[in-house]
């Protein structure tokens, strides 16, 4: 059988923090499947680099042969307008987010981006539920497929590896670190990161992460730094720097449909993690995480966490050592095979 080569139009920038595109698509390719993704324009790249034999990162879309057949993976609604600028063999809906509150800009092409779709995968039952609806109102007959997010389980799983010494000259004035990575955004629930950060003075909070909200204008106490954005690569030192991670979500309708990639690399990293009550955290990891919603239930249960030690890192895992990009990929594969055959 001939796969046709997957084709991933201009979403997020390839070479910036990685996302569940970047992992599955490369994953995708790593077994047997050729990618094209189509980046944003980026200053000093133009035409294309070939990141391995059947990986290519493209400067635009101009660079798209279309006198080939893809497949294209979709994510990004307003690319529904252009389907038919390519030669497709099928489209596979990629969904990671709901279309409402900060991204209800892209909610006039949701339902159009899951009908395109002759198969979709959803990263949270929440979403799957949400494309079924949809397809059963539109009287179409497409699988929906639940394909959570994950991790690069052996990259996070390090231990050779020091915390930098930006973290180790931290840990002089703090009796606790407390870490976060990923957007610092308007969906963290500042009043309680805030209000927690007040209530242990001797803990720093440490965000790292592009910050998409006005941080001046939070009113930040001075153990919650924001770091700014790191490489990927970084993170598992970043985590040895860590005494325990947090998962600081507002709970609202964007959020109640999450679920956290950061999630499953803190707990391959080995640190004890609390989590305001999201409901696919609730359900995927009950057992490992902790949850709490106020500051003083917030810092208790980091303090129970780390009493508890060996156990708590041996079973957050165990829960996610399988939960890896490798494994979604090999899944997602054995469904677009059956929709090329």
């Amino acid at each position: 059988m001939t796969r046709p080569p997957l084709l991933y139009l201009p979403c997020f920038d390839f070479f910036d923090h990685r996302q569940r595109p970047h992992h599955l698509l490369w994953e995708l390719s790593e077994i047997g499947w050729e990618v094209f993704w189509c980046n944003w324009p980026r200053p000093g790249f133009s035409g294309w680099a070939d990141l391995s034999p059947r990986f290519h990162v493209l400067s635009s879309v101009n660079q798209v042969d279309r006198n080939r057949t893809y497949l294209m993976w979709l994510t990004h609604g307003p690319y529904v307008e252009q389907l038919g600028q390519y030669r497709l063999a099928a489209v596979a809906t990629d969904i990671a987010d709901s279309t409402v509150e900060e991204f209800a800009v892209w909610a006039p092409w949701n339902k159009q981006r899951i009908c395109s779709g002759q198969v979709v995968f959803a990263s949270s039952p929440a979403l799957v539920e949400e494309a079924r609806a949809i397809l059963s109102e539109e009287g179409l007959e497409r699988p929906v497929y639940l394909v959570r997010n994950a991790c690069d389980y052996h990259l996070f799983a390090k231990t050779n590896c020091a915390a930098p010494d930006w973290l180790q000259q931290l840990r002089s004035g703090y009796r606790r670190i407390i870490g976060f990575w990923g957007a610092v955004a308007s969906w963290l629930d500042w009043d309680l990161i805030k209000a927690t950060a007040l209530t242990c003075p001797d803990w720093a909070f440490v965000f790292v992460g592009a910050v998409c909200v006005d941080a001046s204008a939070l009113g930040l106490p001075g153990n919650v730094i924001l770091a700014g954005p790191r490489d990927y690569r970084e993170l598992p030192a970043i985590a040895r720097g860590f005494d325990g991670a947090w998962v600081p979500f507002q709970i609202r309708a964007l959020t109640r449909a999450v679920n956290p990639v950061k999630l499953y690399e803190y707990l391959a990293a080995g640190l004890p993690v609390v989590s305001t009550p999201l409901p696919d955290v609730t359900t995927e990891a009950e057992s490992v995480v902790a949850f709490a919603s106020r500051p003083d239930a917030t810092w208790l249960s980091f303090e129970r966490l780390f009493r508890d030690g060996e156990r708590v890192i041996r079973a957050g895992r165990q829960l996610v050592v399988d939960s890896t990009w490798q494994a979604r990929a090999r899944f997602i594969s054995q469904v677009l095979d059956g929709l090329v055959s």
